[in-house]
């Protein structure tokens, strides 16, 4: 698996790097650490689309984005009906002036079109993505880019559909973080420095619930005592996991818990935020993390956990299942509905109501009994 991914890899100049389109500390820092070890490795290697950590993380990053690479602005003129003579530019204080001169016949407002020249890759890695149906707008937009270039696919999820040109796909490794570790390390000989280290700790600290998690084991340990050795700051990382929750996170969560009720008769605790939750708090979707963690750390008695929420750009219901046994959590890692992510399941269905959620829940958990 390794030797083919190395092979690509070497191959190839121009590397766009994708992340799902939801993703957790382990699926950002996973893909951090790799763009910037083969940006190292003297190849040209950039984020597919512009990410950022999840907030608690940002003082890793010291507030900036990872950007994604910029892309081309194309002005198309038809030149059957216009010849153009001579192009030029000039530039002032505040613009570039792009200028046509015709050969004979006058060049129409109308007839001048300007639009986006999409991202050229010779190889694309993806991180955490079950499958194409997960690539976002860039596949819809253009989907020849995934067509014409090999697809290195990097996961740990038992539901990948292992689409790629090579599937790097390990269901017993504890985290993404621990993976791209190994292909770092075992494959690429590259150096991991005192921040890669930091980050690679961070994705599999929250992966295995800081090693308490069913998914850690032994591999996962031993790659944490060499991350330590190379100087990654744990403390720092529990402090991020465990620090002074800032208010709009509190609001969200009282808001949530107000919302929130315990079904005795099938033992979830099921919680409902709408979007105005997330407009008068200041918060996001991503944040819903941090709910059902507090949810997770007050409340033991549920068989699992069910959060709605609304999102406010997109108008629909997401629905999180977290489920607290691991024979309910295999199972759902098998339904065809549920996504594996780092809050727990997700499901594939974004109804437009809090009900209708609410019965898909009910159904897909009957299939699950």
């Amino acid at each position: 698996m390794w030797n083919e991914t190395k092979q690509l890899i070497q191959k190839a100049q121009r590397i766009g790097v994708m992340l799902p389109l939801s993703y957790g500390i382990d699926e950002f820092a996973a893909g951090l650490v790799l763009k910037t070890a083969l940006t190292a490795l003297g190849k040209t290697a950039v984020f597919t689309r512009e990410v950022l950590p999840p907030k608690q993380w940002h003082f890793l990053l010291s507030g900036t984005s990872e950007p994604a690479a910029p892309g081309e602005c194309v002005l198309s003129i038809p030149i059957a009906s216009s010849p153009i003579k001579q192009i030029r530019y000039e530039t002032d204080a505040e613009f570039v002036h792009i200028v046509l001169t015709p050969r004979n016949a006058e060049i129409k407002k109308e007839d001048v079109r300007v639009h986006a020249r999409t991202i050229e890759y010779d190889l694309i890695i993806t991180i955490g993505i079950p499958g194409p149906e997960h690539f976002g707008k860039e596949f819809e937009e253009h989907p020849p880019l995934f067509y014409k270039n090999p697809i290195i696919n990097i996961d740990i999820s038992p539901k990948n559909d292992r689409f790629a040109t090579i599937n790097a796909v390990n269901v017993r490794t504890s985290s993404l973080s621990e993976l791209v570790y190994e292909l770092l390390t075992d494959e690429l000989d590259a150096d991991i420095r005192k921040e890669d280290a930091s980050w690679l700790l961070a994705g599999i600290i929250e992966r295995t619930e800081n090693f308490c998690g069913a998914g850690t084991t032994p591999s996962s340990l031993e790659v944490a005592s060499f991350l330590l050795e190379v100087g990654a700051d744990k403390d720092a990382i529990i402090r991020a996991r465990h620090k002074t929750v800032p208010l709009p996170l509190l609001q969200l969560w009282g808001r949530a818990a107000i919302r929130s009720r315990f079904d005795e008769k099938t033992s979830l605790l099921w919680t409902f935020v709408p979007a105005t939750d997330f407009l008068t708090t200041n918060t996001s979707p991503e944040d819903i993390s941090f709910v059902l963690a507090k949810f997770k750390e007050y409340f033991q008695a549920p068989r699992a956990f069910v959060t709605l929420y609304e999102h406010p750009q997109k108008k629909w219901i997401e629905t999180v299942l977290a489920p607290i046994h691991a024979d309910l959590a295999e199972r759902m890692r098998e339904h065809k509905e549920l996504r594996e992510h780092a809050t727990g399941f997700l499901h594939a269905k974004t109804p437009k109501t809090f009900l209708e959620a609410e019965e898909r829940v009910h159904k897909l958990l009957g299939e699950l009994s």
